[in-house]
C-alpha cells in the first residue's frame, strides 16, 4: 500500500482536501502523511501548494520545512523558516537552528539554540542542543560555561554531568574525565549516558564484541533434523525462527546497550516474499544482514534506489535469513524502571531456540515480571565477573501462535516477561505505601476541586433538568473548552477562569457544584480484565486523576511495581475510569466503559421507504448517534457544513448501494459526547427489482454496525474465521433500528425478512417482523459487551451468530395478490 499510493488515509485526506482545497488542516495533514510514507515528489508539490498560505500561522511553517528537510531540501527549507521567523519572530529558531547545524553553521545555530533556551528555560532539550553546537563549533570553554550553569540548578542532572565529561575528553584531557565520572556516579544522577563514556574509557566489553551465534551451523542442523526440533515439527510453516537471541548490557547509570540476532528460514514462497526486505529500528547499528543458502553460501544484501529497506539476496525456499544489530537506550525512569519485555512464543511460526542474557552491574537489580504462563522457572541467576548479576533464558522450541483480526491484547493470553531495573537498595512499595499516597494525593487533589465563585456561576449555566444531563453537560463543557493532560496542580477556579489545566480537576470541581459525586476508579490493564488483588500500578501517566481524551483509553497495566529508578512515585498510579454517580447510581463511567445515561451508544434509527412500481424507493432516514462509538470516525466531519453532505451520502450508501442523498438537516455535531441527530431526504434506484407483477428487495436495510462511522468491527468481522486460537475481543455497541417499507398501491408482502432471536456470551441481536397492509416493519436490535470469547467457546458463538447474520441480510418480496 505504501508504495501504490492507495491506502485508506491517503483516500481520506484527498477527499478532504478536494472538498476543501484551501483548508490548512487538509494540507498540512495530508502533507505529513506524505512525508511519513516517504513520497518524495508528492510531498514537495503539497508543500509547494503550502507556500502561499505560510502568512496564516507559523504550524504551517514548520510543516513545510519538516518535509523539505526530510527530502533533503536543506537550503530551500532554511530559507522557508527564515521567511517565517521573520513573520512570526522566534516561533521557527529551533528549526533554523536544526537546518543550520545540517549545514554545519554550528556557531550560528548555537547562538539560536541559546536564545530559544532563554526564551524557554523549561526546555532543557535546548541548553543541550546549545552545548552540544558549540562543541561541533570547537568553542568549548563556551559549552562549558553553558552545562556549568545549567548544573547550578540541577545539580544531580545526569546530562549535565555527562556533557561536562565530554568536554573534557574533546580536550584530550582524559584523566581529568575519568575523575569527573567517578565524582559523578557518586552523586547517584539521573539516568544518562554516564557509565556508557565510563565503560568506553576502561575498554569495557560491550555486546557488540561478544561474538554471534553460529547461524549456518543452525541452518545445516535443521536441515539434517528435517524440520523437527523437540517435539515440534516446524516443517509445515512457511517460516520458521531458528534462534532468537538478545544480550543486553545495563550500566550503573541506567543506559544499556542491547545486541539482538534473529536466523529465520523460509519454507515457502509467500515467506520469500513477507521477509524479502528489512529495516533496522530506529536509531540501530547494524552487523549482520545476509541471506545464507543451503550449500554454504553467503549472500550480503542488495540496496534499491529510493528504498530504505535492504533486499535479501536471491531468496528462496530453504534459505535462511540472519539479522543482528546493536541498540543504545536508557532504563524508563518514569515507568518504573521498565527495561523491555520478552515473548515466549512465535508469531505465525515457531521459535525453535531463544536466548535472552541480561547483565547487571553491581548496585542494580532487576524485577522479571512473568505473565500468562511464562517460564519463570527457567531463570538462572548468578554473579557476573565484576560482582554485578547476569540473568538468563535459554529454551525452545517455542509454539506458533497466528496473527488473527479482531484479538484481544496480546498482554492477556500470551507468555511474556516484563524486566524492570531498579537500585538494589531501593525499597519495594507495598500496599500500604500504596495507600499513604493515595490518601495524599486525594488531598492534594481534595484541595484543587474546590469550589469558588467562578466554578459556581459556570455550574449553573451546565444544570440540566436531572443529574445526569448535569452530568453530560459538565463533561462536554470540559472536553471542548479544555485541552486536557495537565496535572492536578492548578486549582479548578483558575482552571475554569483561564479555560486552561487539568480537565479532571475541573470535572470534579464542577460535579460538587452541580450536587455529584466525582470518583476515580482503579481499572484493569483490559476492558475485559479482572484486577488482581496484589496490583501495583506504575508511576507512568495513570495518576490518581485520568486526563480526559475524546477518543478511545489507554489501557494501563496495573500489575508492575510502583518503585521508580532511584525513588517512590511521585503518585499513585493505576486510575485509567472516572465515575461520577449521586446517591450512589451511576451516571457516566469513562471512557466508554459502561452506556451513557440514555441507554445508547451507538445508533438508533428509523426509516420509512414508499417503495414504487419501478423499483425506485424515497423516503427518509432519521438517526442518532451517541456516546463515543457513535460517529467515532465522522464527528469532527460534520461541523463542516461543505463536507457534511458528502459524509452523510458515504453514509447513505453503505446502508443501500444505490442510495442517494436528496436532503439532510444535522443537529448537535458541536457537542463532543452530546447526541448527533440527522434526517436524510433519500432516493434509492433499483431498491427493488422484477417485473409488474413482484418484485424482490435484496437486502431491506444494513446495520449501522456495517458502516464505516460506528468505529466498531462489525459482526461478519467477528466471525469471519472458522476457528481461532486467540480470544476474540468484543467492543460494546448498541444499535436499534425500525425499518419501514411502504409498498406499492395493489401489491402485498409476499415473503417478509425472517425473525432473528440470538443470545450468545452476552451479544443479543433480535429481528421482529409484521406486515400490516401495504407497511412491512422491522425492528431489530443489536447489543454487543464489552468482553472477550475464549477460542473453545468460539465454535458456538460463531455458528448461533452465522444464521442470524444471514438472516439479518435477508431482502423481502413483495407481489400482486
Amino acid at each position: 500500500a505504501r508504495d501504490k499510493r492507495d491506502d485508506s488515509a491517503l483516500a481520506h485526506l484527498k477527499a478532504a482536501v478536494e472538498a476543501a482545497p484551501h483548508s490548512l488542516d487538509a494540507l498540512t495533514a495530508l502533507l505529513d502523511h506524505e512525508a511519513t510514507r516517504g513520497w518524495e515528489a508528492e510531498a514537495l508539490a503539497t508543500a509547494e501548494t503550502l507556500m502561499p498560505l505560510l502568512p496564516a500561522g507559523p504550524e504551517v511553517a514548520r510543516r513545510v520545512v519538516r518535509a523539505l528537510r526530510v527530502f533533503g531540501r536543506a537550503a530551500l527549507a532554511l530559507a522557508v523558516a527564515e521567511r517565517a521567523d521573520a513573520m512570526f519572530p522566534g516561533a521557527l529558531r529551533v528549526q533554523r537552528a536544526e537546518l543550520l547545524m545540517d549545514a554545519g553553521r554550528y556557531r550560528e545555530a548555537a547562538a539560536l539554540y541559546a536564545d530559544a533556551a532563554k526564551a524557554q528555560p523549561e526546555r532543557h532539550e535546548l541548553v543541550r542542543a546549545t552545548t552540544q553546537a558549540l562543541r561541533a563549533a570547537g568553542d568549548l570553554d563556551g559549552a562549558d560555561a553553558v552545562a556549568t550553569a545549567f548544573l547550578r540548578a540541577r545539580p544531580q542532572d545526569g546530562w549535565g554531568l555527562a556533557e561536562r565529561v565530554r568536554i573534557a575528553l574533546q580536550r584530550g584531557e582524559k584523566a581529568a574525565a575519568k575523575q569527573a565520572i567517578a565524582a559523578a556516579l557518586g552523586l547517584h544522577p539521573d539516568f544518562a549516558p554516564l557509565e556508557t563514556l565510563a565503560g568506553w574509557l576502561a575498554g569495557a566489553q560491550s555486546p557488540e564484541l561478544a561474538a554471534l551465534a553460529p547461524a549456518a551451523e543452525l541452518l545445516r542442523a535443521y536441515v539434517a533434523a528435517k524440520g523437527v526440533v523437540g517435539d515440534v515439527d516446524a516443517s509445515g510453516y512457511p517460516a520458521a525462527t531458528l534462534l532468537s537471541r538478545q544480550v543486553i548490557d545495563v550500566r550503573r547509570d541506567g543506559s544499556y546497550v542491547a545486541l539482538t540476532q534473529r536466523v529465520r528460514v523460509i519454507q515457502s514462497k509467500l515467506a520469500a516474499d513477507r521477509y524479502g526486505d528489512f529495516r533496522a529500528p530506529g536509531g540501530a547499528e547494524l552487523l549482520v544482514v545476509r541471506t545464507l543458502k543451503p550449500d554454504g553460501r553467503v549472500l550480503w544484501p542488495e540496496r534499491t534506489a529510493g528504498k530504505s529497506d535492504l533486499s535479501f539476496t536471491e531468496l528462496a525456499p530453504g534459505d535462511a535469513i540472519e539479522t543482528a544489530w546493536i541498540e543504545r537506550g536508557e532504563v524508563d525512569a518514569g515507568d518504573g524502571g521498565y527495561l523491555t519485555s520478552f515473548l515466549f512464543a512465535g508469531l505465525d511460526a515457531p521459535t525453535l531456540a531463544m536466548d535472552v542474557v541480561i547483565h547487571l552491574p553491581p548496585g542494580l537489580d532487576a524485577d522479571v515480571r512473568p505473565f500468562n504462563g511464562a517460564p519463570a522457572g527457567t531463570v538462572t541467576s548468578g554473579p557476573a565477573d565484576d560482582g554485578g548479576r547476569v540473568i538468563a533464558f535459554h529454551g525452545g522450541p517455542l509454539p506458533a501462535v497466528a496473527r488473527e483480526p479482531v484479538a484481544t491484547s496480546a498482554r492477556v493470553y500470551l507468555p511474556f516477561w516484563d524486566v524492570l531495573v531498579q537500585r538494589a537498595d531501593t525499597p519495594r512499595t507495598d500496599a500500604e505505601r500504596w495507600a499513604e499516597l493515595a490518601v495524599s494525593q486525594r488531598e492534594q487533589v481534595q484541595r484543587a476541586i474546590e469550589a469558588g465563585p467562578a466554578v459556581k456561576a459556570l455550574a449553573k449555566t451546565l444544570r440540566g433538568d436531572d443529574a445526569a444531563a448535569s452530568a453530560r453537560n459538565a463533561l462536554s463543557w470540559v472536553l471542548r473548552e479544555l485541552d486536557g493532560g495537565q496535572a492536578p496542580n492548578v486549582a479548578a477556579e483558575t482552571v475554569v477562569s483561564e479555560r486552561k489545566g487539568s480537565r479532571t480537576v475541573a470535572l470534579r470541581a464542577l460535579a460538587g457544584a452541580l450536587g455529584l459525586d466525582a470518583e476515580l476508579v482503579l481499572c484493569g490493564p483490559e476492558p475485559e480484565g479482572p484486577l488482581p488483588d496484589s496490583a501495583n500500578p506504575t508511576p507512568q501517566e495513570n495518576r490518581l486523576y485520568y486526563p480526559l481524551v475524546r477518543v478511545g483509553p489507554r489501557w494501563l497495566d496495573p500489575e508492575r511495581d510502583g518503585a521508580g529508578f532511584g525513588g517512590l512515585a511521585a503518585d499513585l498510579a493505576g486510575a485509567r475510569c472516572l465515575r461520577v454517580e449521586r446517591d450512589g447510581a451511576e451516571l457516566i463511567t469513562l471512557p466508554a466503559a459502561s452506556p451513557p445515561p440514555s441507554g445508547l451508544d451507538g445508533f438508533d434509527l428509523d426509516v420509512r421507504l414508499e417503495v414504487a412500481p419501478s423499483g425506485l424507493a424515497k423516503g427518509s432516514l432519521t438517526l442518532r448517534a451517541d456516546g463515543p462509538i457513535g460517529l467515532a470516525n465522522g464527528r469532527d466531519w460534520l461541523r463542516e457544513e461543505k463536507k457534511r453532505g458528502a459524509i452523510w451520502q458515504q453514509y447513505a450508501a453503505r446502508l443501500s448501494a444505490s442510495a442517494q442523498l436528496e436532503g439532510e438537516e444535522t443537529r448537535g455535531q458541536g457537542e463532543p459526547l452530546g447526541p448527533v441527530t440527522a434526517t436524510l431526504e433519500l432516493a434509492i434506484p433499483g431498491f427493488a427489482s422484477g417485473d409488474g407483477g413482484r418484485l424482490a428487495v435484496d437486502r431491506v436495510a444494513r446495520p449501522a454496525l456495517a458502516v464505516d462511522l460506528a468505529g466498531v468491527p462489525d459482526l461478519e468481522q467477528l466471525i469471519a474465521l472458522p476457528a481461532r486460537e486467540t480470544p476474540l475481543r468484543l467492543f460494546p455497541y448498541h444499535e436499534t433500528a425500525r425499518v419501514v417499507l411502504v409498498a406499492p398501491d395493489g401489491m402485498v408482502w409476499q415473503r417478509p425478512p425472517p425473525e432473528v432471536r440470538v443470545s450468545i456470551a452476552g451479544v443479543t441481536l433480535s429481528q421482529a417482523v409484521t406486515v400490516s397492509g401495504r407497511e412491512l416493519t422491522v425492528k431489530r436490535v443489536i447489543d454487543l459487551p464489552a468482553g472477550r470469547v475464549a477460542p473453545g467457546d468460539y465454535p458456538a458463538f460463531r455458528a448461533q451468530l452465522e444464521g442470524a447474520v444471514r438472516d439479518l441480510a435477508a431482502g423481502a418480496v413483495l407481489a400482486r395478490p
